[in-house]
């Protein structure tokens, strides 16, 4: 068959667009045409035979091999109608036709657009809002929850909560006494009972301080966590917890082993005491130079932080950390005098780090 003379020619649905020739394995020469298919436009190359009939595309393969299906037609009023075009006439979805068919219902009962429905609980008739619909009202809904609860094997007493003569559900319940649902669940799964799951709060005495005090969480167990440390760490009840304060004299429970004051208002006045004694003390003995003040100090060493280099300025705050400090270089606490020889210029963060050493 001459090919030259059908290039570029529709032939069943294929145009010729080349010819080459090719070599077997076995030495000879075979001759191969390309083809587009005009279906869907794919470009492929078949051998070439004494006609075209052998050539086929996977389009056409598909469609060919596809499953036989046996199309459902209705006869409505003398007129055949497949399923969709009849769906379509009446203003039906074909999902809810369906599925009223499959139920039984004639054609008649499936094309009304409202179908009154048995309740499985009361067992009245009634016409639903939607086609999912299946019971009367919210109380039956809810009944027939507890009937599919039931089946799976969850306890009645988990949802249902007897009260002071009346019978509740739990999110209701917990509604009424203003208590959070998955509180009151993790209360309930503890062991503990309703009058306990409801209460707010719970009174007890801490372990380490023996002080009573009011919570919200039934777990807890020491007042703070000063005393829930103290607890992790194995060290037990304070060391002579009732202690007279000080400065004032009024008695109260420690907090810590060491503590002397009862309040910060009087801690402020003992450090305060205890810093003007010092002066005083030096004073006496004559090691306190009354030239010595911080704006002097700053003059002397340039505003320089003697302990890390730092330049330091007066209008960055009077608690930040680079705010200039006069430092001892023997603390006062060891014996140190308030003279130039033992003060130096350091910001507030050296000095703090520093301390009494």
């Amino acid at each position: 068959m001459k090919i030259k003379q059908y290039l570029g020619k529709t032939i069943n649905g294929f145009t010729i667009l080349n010819t080459y020739d090719i070599i077997t394995e076995n030495g000879g020469i075979a001759r191969r045409i390309t083809v587009r298919c005009e279906d869907c436009g794919r470009i492929f190359s078949r051998s070439s035979g004494a006609d075209f009939d052998h050539i086929k595309c996977k389009c056409k393969v598909a469609y060919l091999n596809r499953p036989k299906v046996e199309r459902y037609f209705i006869e409505w009023q003398g007129i055949k109608y497949t399923k969709k075009d009849f769906c379509r006439v009446n203003n039906i979805g074909v999902g809810v036709f369906t599925r009223r068919l499959e139920k039984g219902m004639t054609i008649e009962e499936a094309l009304q657009k409202e179908i009154k429905k048995e309740c499985p609980i009361c067992h009245s008739m009634f016409l639903p809002k939607a086609n999912y619909r299946k019971y009367c009202s919210p109380e039956c809904a809810k009944k027939g929850l507890i009937i599919k609860r039931r089946e799976r094997g969850i306890k009645e007493r988990y949802h249902w909560i007897e009260w002071r003569g009346q019978r509740y559900t739990q999110t209701e319940f917990c509604k009424i006494n203003s208590i959070n649902v998955e509180t009151f669940r993790s209360r309930i799964n503890k062991g503990m009972t309703v009058e306990e799951a409801v209460k707010k709060e719970f009174k007890k005495e801490c372990p380490i301080c023996h002080k009573l005090f009011i919570t919200a969480k039934p777990n807890v167990i020491c007042c703070s966590s000063t005393c829930q440390n103290r607890r992790n760490h194995g060290k037990g009840e304070y060391k002579d917890r009732r202690f007279n304060c000080i400065v004032c004299g009024k008695e109260f429970i420690r907090n810590r082993d060491n503590a002397k004051t009862c309040s910060m208002r009087c801690s402020h006045a003992y450090c305060t005491a205890i810093r003007k004694g010092r002066y005083k003390k030096l004073q006496q003995e004559g090691h306190y130079d009354y030239s010595v003040t911080l704006e002097a100090v700053y003059e002397k060493y340039k505003g320089v932080c003697n302990i890390c280099g730092k330049k330091l300025n007066f209008d960055c705050g009077k608690f930040s950390n680079d705010y200039p400090s006069m430092d001892h270089i023997i603390p006062l606490v060891k014996g140190g005098y308030h003279t130039w020889d033992n003060v130096q210029l350091a910001c507030r963060g050296c000095n703090n780090k520093k301390g009494a050493k």
